[in-house]
């Protein structure tokens, strides 16, 4: 990464095709994340996240600075959440009142109401794909298997996402 002017702090998550790192840039002073995706081929399934950043601006949607290629490999700069994913949030302040969830559910309700606006379905909401910041404020990320979708359609037709967090709907057709 310091090809790119940061700097490697520490890992700080990883999943299906990507690695998260905490980095740090001596330009602007400032931390980010850079999220590290392995492309696996020419087609677009290694890049429906940077697609999916480019196209939607909100302040509950993870914000992307920045994205750079090498190689094989796709680097996308994110605003650095110090407060991890809604799960480690939950698990590490082990009581959230019912005013913080509250602000919490509505903030992500207005943010996957903008995603739904933008014709995107992110298809994989769960608490370690919400973000918390500095200032409590939870944000939707991880658009690694989002789709633009047809606007003329109600629904998506694409059956992804972890099972335990999907919509009852999708297994009764």
């Amino acid at each position: 990464m310091n090809e790119f002017g940061y700097t490697y702090i520490k890992p700080v998550g990883s999943g299906g095709s990507a690695t998260c790192y905490l980095v740090h840039s001596k330009k602007y002073d400032m931390f980010f994340v850079c999220k590290k995706i392995e492309i696996k081929s020419q087609t677009n399934s290694n890049t429906y996240e940077l697609e999916a950043l480019k196209q939607l601006d909100h302040p509950q949607i993870i914000h992307m600075y920045n994205y750079k290629q090498l190689d094989n490999k796709l680097y996308i700069f994110l605003e650095y959440c110090l407060n991890g994913s809604l799960h480690e949030y939950v698990q590490n302040k082990h009581m959230i009142t019912e005013e913080q969830l509250i602000a919490i559910c509505y903030t992500l309700l207005k943010g996957l109401v903008y995603v739904h606006s933008q014709n995107c379905a992110h298809l994989d909401i769960k608490p370690v794909n919400l973000l918390v910041d500095k200032y409590g404020r939870a944000k939707i990320a991880d658009f690694g298997i989002s789709r633009f979708v047809d606007s003329t359609k109600r629904t998506c037709d694409q059956r992804t996402g972890t099972t335990l967090f999907m919509a009852p709907e999708i297994f009764s057709s």
